[in-house]
């Protein structure tokens, strides 16, 4: 669960070391703009790992049923959000007072990640399903406790 917290802003911190080494800073500039940004998009939107949680854990059927729903629910967040964040993206980018220079690389920065979204949200309901089924079958064959 660490470790998927912390797989969103690391992307942007390994962007922004690559970045580091080109010889104009406006290019840092734009992917750190971006990567705030699609950290406050893709942050929203941890309820899919949270929420999925406790419905595979309560689940009788192993949870395939939810696994399902939510990774449903993941690609059609995912695709929503491009659809609709694509074209404000422009606006976002002018929120954040970035300057002429570092706005067009933000701008593709953001386009390119934001393809990326469906994708992201599709891996946290999937660990977290493998996770709970890991403990839930290790809790039966230790304790030989009713998991279900």
């Amino acid at each position: 669960m660490i470790l998927s917290n912390i797989s969103v802003p690391l992307l942007g911190i390994v962007d922004t070391a690559i970045l580091g080494h080109l010889p104009s800073a406006e290019y840092l500039s734009g992917v750190a703009i971006g990567a705030s940004v699609m950290s406050m998009l893709l942050w929203a939107f941890g309820f899919l790992r949270m929420g999925t949680t406790g419905l595979v854990a309560r689940s009788t059927d192993l949870g395939i049923q939810w696994l399902v729903r939510a990774l449903v629910l993941a690609m059609g967040l995912g695709i929503t959000l491009f659809i609709v964040a694509s074209p404000l993206i422009y606006y976002i980018v002018e929120w954040m007072n970035a300057s002429q220079e570092a706005q067009p690389h933000a701008l593709a920065y953001l386009q390119i990640r934001l393809l990326s979204a469906p994708w992201l949200w599709q891996t946290l309901p999937f660990w977290v399903f493998l996770l709970v089924d890991k403990i839930a079958v290790r809790l039966y064959i230790y304790f030989s406790l009713p998991i279900y």
